[in-house]
């Protein structure tokens, strides 16, 4: 949302350029029955906070992101229902301020990167700290929009990792982050901790796959960073040879069944919305194996709404087509759709597309699904069972960036 509104100023700075194309956008949407969402925030800091006072390393964001996303609920909550604060602001947090490999490529000398600028000891729990903060001075503006609750609208955050769930569920940090981080950690005062209990209405998860981890040996005590405050490598594959911020690809380990666990570590019915993708690069649209991943991951979906009460209310998929990948550049390909960099950006359905395509115009339950996964040679889950899924009690979203 903020890449056309550049920055969160808004009573001074917030073009009405930028609202027109937002304006434009989501009503072309409603108009071909398509139900927008908003995230206020994915990891695109206003350049001029960034070089006012450092952006989310000072508190005074706090107060900049209020009136940004009370700028946006009054311009756009009237046909708006669903709002995110922010997306995966672990990632943010981690990449950006602890390895380096994300904007805006902070972090301490001793890290690989070697950034020109950064603490990794203090650094990622205090941007941490300012989009917790953040988050809950939103939140506090859409309770008091009036169009907001008039249209029925819903606001919470989408994540990654559960230890950012923590402050937004019991009011503060995982007790082991506040041991071993210690006074790096920032605290919430009580009256945060209170509001920050009743912040969210739903809870976005972003689900790729597992996660692996080795411990770190020989750890130095001197270089204090979030990654040996862990005390282990997080690898996305079972070699533990691939760093998870390196990209999503064929080798990548998957475990959907993960998604119906998750309801046991939090409340289930705020596991509203989902967000998953996976890429493959041998053919540009024979892509067999990320159809496959989609199709374990609803299936697993469907039995966890019917045999485990999980209140799942959304699938996005990530994502529609081809898109800019951050630091990886056009190098990772995500799309339901393949963009042809080489040929006037020309878009061509995959063979994911399609089945995905047809899944949604079926009748028929998860049922035909699952079989068809045995008839087919190759790949054949055997970890579900052919629970029934109605596809017309789905809502289905493509997430992608515009």
């Amino acid at each position: 949302m903020d890449q056309n509104l550049p920055s969160w100023k808004c009573k001074e700075r917030c073009k009405q350029g930028g609202v027109q194309f937002y304006n434009d956008l989501i009503d072309e949407l409603i108009a071909n029955e398509i139900q927008p969402s908003i995230t206020l925030f994915h990891w695109e800091s206003p350049f001029a906070l960034e070089v006012e006072y450092g952006g989310f390393l000072d508190e005074r964001i706090v107060e900049d992101f209020r009136e940004f996303a009370k700028f946006c609920f009054e311009n756009f909550g009237d046909r708006v229902k669903n709002w995110a604060t922010f997306n995966e602001p672990s990632v943010y947090s981690v990449a950006g301020y602890s390895k380096g490999k994300k904007a805006p490529g902070r972090c301490s000398p001793f890290e690989v990167l070697k950034c020109p600028s950064g603490d990794s000891s203090e650094e990622p729990y205090k941007v941490t700290h300012n989009q917790i903060l953040s988050h809950l001075a939103a939140v506090e503006e859409f309770r008091k929009c009036v169009k907001c609750q008039e249209n029925g609208g819903k606001i919470g955050i989408v994540l990654v990792s559960h230890w950012f769930l923590r402050p937004l569920t019991y009011g503060h940090y995982p007790t082991v982050m506040q041991k071993d981080v210690n006074v790096r950690l920032p605290e919430f005062t009580k009256e945060e901790s209170e509001k920050l209990k009743k912040s969210l209405d739903f809870v976005g998860l972003n689900y790729y796959g597992a996660f692996f981890t080795t411990p770190l040996t020989n750890i130095n005590a001197s270089e204090l960073s979030y990654t040996n405050d862990v005390g282990a490598k997080l690898s996305d594959n079972f070699n533990g040879d691939s760093d998870i911020s390196s990209g999503f690809d064929e080798s990548l380990e998957t475990y959907p069944r993960r998604i119906q666990e998750s309801r046991n570590l939090y409340y289930g019915e705020w596991m509203d919305e989902i967000d998953n993708g996976t890429k493959t690069v041998a053919e540009a649209t024979n892509d067999y194996g990320r159809k496959e991943f989609i199709k374990s991951h609803i299936l697993i979906m469907g039995k966890a709404i019917r045999l485990h009460n999980v209140r799942l209310k959304g699938y996005y998929i990530w994502s529609l087509m081809d898109n800019f990948e951050w630091e990886r550049g056009y190098k990772m390909r995500f799309g339901l759709y393949y963009v042809d960099y080489d040929d006037n950006l020309k878009r061509h359905m995959r063979s994911s597309g399609k089945w995905l395509s047809e899944f949604l115009d079926s009748k028929e339950s998860l049922h035909k699904c699952y079989f068809e996964d045995h008839r087919e040679k190759g790949y054949a889950p055997k970890l579900f069972d052919t629970e029934y899924l109605d596809p017309n009690n789905w809502r289905l979203s493509y997430a992608s960036d515009i």
